[in-house]
């Protein structure tokens, strides 16, 4: 009887193993999607993840990033709920239900979240970016300055918060001069420091050249958009075409 026992047990354990493994799999070819920024099939494949292995959080809460790309935010509303539900709550799916919170125009649910995420994290960094981009689309920019200022001060190698600053400086608080001193900190950064945005510099100097632009330095605006263009930016040709000669 015991070894009918344990050969059931140890059955269940290698079915169990086995479907682990198939949700591990449909996960990593989710994730791939998601790289090439592929929404709709990442969703797909992390929906059969879900199938295979419907108790884990974080397959949920990538879910419900997923359907927040495609502006479904109803449906991330619920998933980012199931995760919580399944997982230790982080601060990150505290903001990520802000951020959803935020697209239903739930501004007061949305800010509870943040603030919630910001109390909660053990480094805040970036919970203070996300209530510093609600902030900044909200047009509350000396409220977004504070926050985005704050998560530098965490951490002073994350390049994206001195893009986020230097958009807020630049067509928020209108100081184009501050604004070029964040987006040239960004050219001028060491390149392993932009792994993580590839393309931040070819933008950096897009932006820098508006602001240089507002600034009546057309020069030195005309010459970060050409070296933009020169990156691969197409945008930036407009703005050659437009004003400079």
């Amino acid at each position: 009887m015991r070894f009918y026992s344990s050969f059931f047990y140890l059955g269940l354990v290698i079915l169990f193993s086995c479907k682990n493994l198939k949700s591990r799999e449909f996960e990593v070819f989710s994730d791939e999607a998601w790289k090439k920024n592929e929404s709709k099939l990442a969703l797909e494949y992390i929906e059969e993840a879900i199938r295979t292995n419907q108790k884990e959080g974080r397959l949920h809460f990538k879910k419900s990033h997923y359907l927040q790309a495609e502006k479904r935010y109803k449906g991330a509303l619920n998933s980012i709920e199931i995760a919580i539900l399944n997982s230790e709550v982080s601060d990150l799916e505290y903001s990520q239900k802000a951020e959803i919170y935020f697209h239903l125009n739930k501004l007061d649910s949305s800010f509870f979240y943040h603030d919630l995420a910001i109390k909660t994290a053990k480094n805040p960094e970036k919970a203070l970016i996300s209530r510093a981009k609600t902030n900044f689309k909200l047009k509350q920019y000396n409220n977004a300055l504070q926050d985005v200022s704050k998560s530098i001060e965490l951490n002073s190698q994350n390049l994206f918060a001195y893009f986020l600053r230097g958009e807020i400086f630049l067509n928020g608080l209108q100081k184009s001069k501050n604004a070029i001193g964040d987006f040239s900190y960004i050219i001028n950064s060491d390149s392993k420091l932009k792994k993580e945005y590839p393309e931040i510099t070819i933008l950096a100097l897009t932006m820098r050249g508006i602001a240089y632009f507002k600034l009546e330095e057309t020069d030195l605006a005309c010459l970060d958009w050409k070296n933009a263009l020169d990156k691969g930016n197409e945008e930036a040709k407009g703005l050659i075409e437009d004003f400079c000669k």
